[in-house]
């Protein structure tokens, strides 16, 4: 019985569309349907899908067609009212990559972007160009958002980038008023350096000042145990000393 009024619905959902009708609800856009659904006069799902499906395949969008991709979805990151819109623009251009307009528009995003969770999208997007360059920015934005979460993708930003251009960054987010902060940086250092000198930001300042010049990760010197005069004796001399222990020992038990 429900598989006859199964059918019956199909065939009347052919009979109302049409093979046009039908045509369209199996159509596959294309990569220019696609941009053009990515623009504001669109309604706002139109401009979440389309956004979502270069998101998940920036490796369709040709080198032709990525300028004009770029600057919408530049604009989309900067100035549409929907969340969604605004986050999956950010990762969309993170995975495009190579791009110094979307460079600029992620940064004003991590900056000024009044969603948290968009302004962290930004952050681990400026992160895929893996371009030491961002340290500063990230740095900022580390000493002044106002939310510890995205203050903690900074320094994880910062962490993960490396060198050390990282490491007085590093230093100044350990006297965070946030504690995931704080531990995050701390880890980080850490992972960095090789050394385990916890939240304690005046010891690292003071391995820092000491340390700089030197390779990051580098083991300190250990100072030269003084060799045992013992030790020092040829193994014959030993043999002979042990000979001595053990007649000592009989003696003393024959006594």
């Amino acid at each position: 019985m429900m598989k006859h009024r199964v059918l019956a619905s199909v065939a009347l959902s052919v009979a109302l569309l049409g093979c046009e009708g039908l045509g369209k609800m199996f159509h596959k856009p294309t990569l220019a349907e696609r941009i053009e659904g990515l623009k504001s006069s669109r309604p706002a799902h139109v401009r979440r899908e389309n956004v979502r499906w270069i998101m998940e395949h920036p490796q369709k969008v040709s080198k032709e067609q990525k300028k004009e991709v770029v600057e919408l979805l530049s604009l989309l990151l900067l100035g549409d009212l929907d969340r969604l819109v605004r986050g999956y623009a950010a990762v969309a251009l993170g995975r495009l990559q190579d791009d110094p307009d979307g460079i600029r528009a992620l940064i004003e995003a991590m900056k000024r972007d009044k969603d948290t969770l968009v302004r962290c999208d930004a952050v681990k997007a400026l992160l895929k160009y893996n371009d030491r360059a961002m340290i500063p920015e990230f740095a900022r934005v580390a000493r002044s958002d106002r939310d510890s979460e995205v203050r903690q993708s900074a320094v994880n930003a910062i962490g993960a980038l490396g060198g050390k251009e990282a490491v007085p960054d590093l230093i100044d987010a350990l006297r965070d008023r946030d504690a995931s902060v704080v531990f995050t940086a701390s880890e980080r250092l850490t992972d960095l350096t090789g050394q385990k000198l916890g939240l304690n930001q005046q010891a690292w300042r003071e391995w820092w000042s000491e340390n700089r010049e030197k390779p990051l990760g580098a083991k300190p010197a250990r100072p030269k145990k003084k060799k045992d005069a013992k030790a020092e004796k040829p193994k014959a001399d030993k043999k002979k000393e042990e000979k001595k222990k053990k007649k000592k020992k009989k003696k003393l038990f024959f006594f």
